[in-house]
């Protein structure tokens, strides 16, 4: 397909000319510090198939689609380029800064439907609970449209895709609901990254295909738990009003069951969950035995998150992430999933320690199985900490990982670092695949012999 680029001072867009009555824009969001954004979507866009056409476009300068510079000539020439090829419907999305806006867009253009993925609902110090963006939103001097609020009246249809995982998207999305009572939300277990989640779990095409009014739902498996819930919840974990949010986690557990219960409140569901075990095997030391800090798929656990599923071996955060130290350390975790007793696809991201021209090994045993077993080899003349994403298949709903890492040492031994301590595994996240390992291939059984011929002997 032809594709044009246009440059519109703070923007640009490219162009992917179709031939029916439909345009989908898709807006780039904040990509790399310090680097323009990509042009994100032109791969997903070309697999939705049809006719077409498409705008990508970008804020190079990471305004939030604020920066005025360059806006009205843009969205000038997309409206001429509707009225030119005879474009009756218009529909948009985006991630985060992208879902911001084509959430704003629908004030300028006739969209049919827009999609928000992980949003953010405003710029202005109204979101003083969200810092991951702040020096960008401070920069923007002269806004046109700061605030999901902002829009106004439109006949667009909203629709918002958000994490029940992470307290800032809950919080954005709650004031969302707020802007626009009638938007479609649409939660999901995940990090901030729900277009990659969706991906994974290959149910973004359809939810486009959908966004387009090409399928009936959406596709998407949602949380189980009701959108009203985490937005109430969101605002008493923000202002540490623990006891209603216990009460409120009693009431969800004993009305809809654990996975009802949204990440961001994992922190009180645990001690819940403690309880159940109590009350069902009746046994103090048999419930602690199997308590361990709830899971459940699609959780993307990455960093400081990650310290309640770490039992011994393992030391204070550094960095992004928890050193083990000494021969072996030991994850633990319960799945709340309904399908608890299903296979569990755990993927560790972690750095093995290894000592210059020596070699290590890494195994993860669950209940005595071997899940993984690892050789690795450091030719350098330094130490080096080897990057693995380890993939495992576990069994629930208790998850216990026992990870040995035999010979360990300290950088002190091998390199000028003044650290002491015998370093095993670097791990920096934990990410559990929303759907299962699909079962083993069985070989096909043989043919049945011919009468009076006894069968073969393999």
């Amino acid at each position: 397909m032809d594709e044009n680029e246009i440059l519109f001072e703070d923007y640009d867009i490219a162009v992917v000319p179709g031939t029916n009555d439909e345009l989908i824009i898709a807006l780039c969001s904040i990509g790399d510090p310090g680097k323009i954004p990509v042009m994100e979507w032109k791969g997903t866009v070309a697999q939705i198939g049809g006719r077409q056409h498409a705008i990508f476009m970008r804020d190079r300068v990471k305004s939030w689609y604020n920066s005025r510079n360059g806006w009205d000539a843009m969205i000038g020439w997309i409206k001429d380029y509707c009225a030119r090829h005879d474009i009756k419907r218009i529909y948009a999305f985006g991630l985060s800064m992208g879902g911001f806006g084509a959430a704003i867009l629908a004030r300028y253009l006739p969209l049919r439907r827009t999609l928000m993925l992980a949003p953010q609902a405003s710029t202005r110090p109204e979101v003083y609970f969200d810092m991951r963006f702040r020096h960008y939103w401070e920069q923007i001097t002269d806004p046109h449209c700061a605030s999901i609020g902002d829009i106004g009246p439109c006949d667009t249809e909203f629709a918002c895709v958000y994490t029940v995982d992470t307290l800032w998207d809950t919080l954005h999305a709650g004031m969302i609901h707020e802007a626009l009572p009638d938007c479609h939300f649409i939660p999901i277990h995940g990090d901030h990254n729900v277009g990659g989640e969706l991906q994974e779990r290959q149910e973004h095409l359809r939810l486009l295909r959908w966004l387009m009014d090409r399928e009936i739902d959406h596709g998407v498996t949602m949380f189980r738990g009701m959108n009203d819930d985490v937005f109430n919840n969101s605002r008493l974990v923000m202002v540490g009003d623990q006891e209603q949010i216990d009460a409120n986690v009693n009431a969800i557990v004993r009305t809809r069951g654990f996975p009802a219960v949204p990440g961001i409140l994992f922190d009180s569901l645990s001690p819940a969950l403690r309880r159940h075990l109590l009350n069902h095997l009746g046994s103090p030391s048999k419930a602690r035995k199997l308590h361990a800090y709830p899971l459940c798929r699609g959780v993307n656990v990455m960093h400081d998150r990650l310290k309640p599923y770490l039992a011994e071996g393992w030391s204070k955060i550094e960095h992004f992430g928890f050193w083990s130290e000494g021969e072996q350390c030991r994850i633990r975790a319960h799945m709340i999933d309904t399908a608890a007793q299903a296979p569990v696809l755990l993927v560790l991201h972690a750095q093995l320690f290894i000592a210059p021209g020596r070699r290590r090994t890494l195994r993860i045993t669950q209940r005595d199985k071997v899940l993984a077993e690892h050789e690795l080899f450091n030719p350098e003349s330094h130490p080096i900490n080897k990057p693995m994403a380890l993939s495992l298949e576990v069994a629930g709903p208790l998850i216990d990982l026992l990870i040995h890492t035999p010979d360990p040492i300290a950088p002190s031994e091998v390199s000028n670092i003044p650290d002491r301590r015998q370093l095993g595994l670097w791990l920096q996240g934990l990410k559990v695949r929303y759907r299962p390992p699909p079962p083993p291939r069985r070989r096909p059984a043989p043919p049945p012999a011919p009468a009076g011929q006894a069968p073969s002997q393999l």
